[in-house]
């Protein structure tokens, strides 16, 4: 359905006077990215508990972090563009109700695969996690605003194949019996994420107006991918470098998602 929704919004920049062919070539190079297709994505299936319960505090790290981040473009925009992008920040904090944050949805998935809080905070454990927050920081806060303007456009753009790689890792909350509260965080996002693409092109086409323009935003979205291709690559090496998980885990998963 994305794919569509996506086709259909070129109509809106050619309508802009903006070269459809060169907003083509920008979603091309994401798709084509390591931030796109990785290593762990592949692997995501087989991660097993024991190996998920380690990582996803380096996950909860970006995911509770972003809002401000993202915070420190909206100050930097138009009030034309801050429209766009203020949408985007509000449905990540909840759209008003703060449990539906998600940092607190993420934070609700762990406790389901067994993860306290407490064992949240430990993170950021891995170089590449606070290479991507401070990355992403520094684009978004010190750089040019059409760069700045073409990493959160890649962000977005990436994010929905992102969110339903990741998931595979907690296919046995999905395949244990009940449900798991938790992957409400992965069902916001199957709505939300085609949401704030429509939002961000709709952004990004009151920047792009000429080759020079698009050269900027493709720089931007190039050093957002391979911050997020870096920390993949991390997350694959930690998760390559631990014991495989046990059969014993995989019990204790199921009394854990079954005590709701």
């Amino acid at each position: 359905m994305i794919y569509y929704q996506i086709r259909a919004l070129h109509q809106t920049w050619a309508l802009k006077g903006t070269n459809m062919n060169e907003f083509a070539n920008l979603d091309a190079m994401i798709q084509g990215h390591s931030a796109w297709k990785n290593q762990f994505f592949d692997m995501a299936e087989k991660i097993g508990m024991e190996r998920l319960r380690r990582i996803v505090p380096e996950y909860y790290f970006v995911t509770d972090n972003f809002p401000g981040v993202l915070a420190q473009l909206i100050a930097r925009v138009d009030h034309g563009t801050r429209f766009y992008l203020t949408g985007i920040l509000y449905s990540e904090l909840g759209s008003g109700i703060e449990s539906e944050g998600h940092g607190n949805l993420f934070r609700h998935l762990c406790r389901d695969i067994g993860v306290a809080d407490a064992d949240l905070s430990r993170a950021p454990l891995l170089p590449e996690t606070h290479n991507l927050i401070n990355g992403l920081t520094t684009l978004y806060r010190d750089s040019p605003i059409l760069a700045s303007m073409g990493g959160q456009y890649a962000l977005e753009f990436q994010a929905d194949n992102m969110l339903r790689s990741f998931r595979k890792a907690f296919r046995m909350l999905e395949n244990a019996s009940g449900a798991s509260e938790g992957m409400k965080f992965f069902v916001v996002h199957d709505k939300e994420e085609p949401e704030h693409i429509q939002a961000m092109r709709q952004a990004l086409v009151r920047y792009a107006r000429g080759n020079g323009e698009m050269q900027v935003i493709l720089t931007g979205a190039r050093r957002c991918l391979d911050l997020f291709g870096d920390f993949w690559s991390g997350m694959s090496r930690a998760v390559a470098s631990w014991p495989e998980t046990s059969a014993v885990g995989e019990g204790k998963l199921f009394l854990i998602v079954n005590r709701h």
